[in-house]
Order: C-alpha cells, then sequence, then structure tokens
C-alpha cells in the first residue's frame, strides 16, 4: 500500500489500460502516474484524432469507469495546431486546424472525491 492508494486501485488501472488497448479506436493507453491520494494520471493515443476526439474519448472512459469506484476528474487534450493562411476571395487570414502538438490525451482519474477549494482529497467516509 502506498499511503491511500492502494495496490488494488494500482492493478484495477493498468487493467483498465489493457481493456482500453483492446478498443480499436485507441493505440496506446499507458498509466502515467499515480499519487498518494488514489489519484491517477493516464496518456491515451488514439487511433483518430479529431475535433471530436475528446469528446469520443471522455464517453469511453464514462462507461469503462462505471464498473470501479473511480470518476474521471479531467481530460486534458493536446494543443491545436493551426496554419494561417490567406483567403484572397475573403479578403482576409483564415486559421484552420492542422492537428495537435502531441498524439496524447490525459486523463485525471480519482478514486477519492477531490475539493477545488481547499485542495485535498476527501476520503468517501468524510462526505457527509
Amino acid at each position: 500500500m502506498r499511503g491511500n492508494t492502494t495496490d488494488e486501485m494500482v492493478e484495477q488501472m493498468r487493467s483498465l489500460c489493457r481493456n482500453l488497448e483492446n478498443d480499436p479506436n485507441i493505440i496506446t493507453a499507458n498509466l502515467d502516474d499515480w499519487g498518494y491520494y488514489g489519484n491517477f494520471s493516464l496518456l491515451i493515443q488514439p487511433a483518430c484524432a479529431d475535433r471530436f476526439t475528446t469528446n469520443r474519448l471522455k464517453g469511453l472512459f464514462n462507461r469503462m469507469l462505471r464498473t470501479m469506484p473511480a470518476h474521471l476528474r479531467a481530460v486534458i487534450p493536446p494543443d491545436t495546431v493551426y496554419e494561417l493562411r490567406r483567403d484572397y476571395a475573403l479578403h482576409r487570414t483564415v486559421r484552420k486546424a492542422v492537428g495537435y502538438s502531441s498524439p496524447y490525451w490525459k486523463f485525471d482519474i480519482d478514486f477519492m472525491n477531490y475539493n477545488l477549494e481547499t485542495n485535498t482529497f476527501i476520503s468517501s467516509g468524510d462526505v457527509a
């Protein structure tokens, strides 16, 4: 056991990564890091990246997390890379998305509730 993060939590996250890699829409799913309070960071590389990728991945995660005592706290997509082009017909410069700064989306998953105001984790028994 590592603080409030149990070996069982770590194994559940590793199992989640294995299940995600079985999905045809995912190339890789890696357990990047975990913290003292049952908080985990996963790096996901989708097979196809477009403007709908974040919502598709969030839906997939939420479906998979239903069977676990964990919840999705945040999704951090890579920055969009834009190209500026001059459109002479419109007499202006237009910005077009041409890709992403990284092939990975980062997911923060918590087994304990997090209070943003106090910057603390709350165990299930402490919730009134």
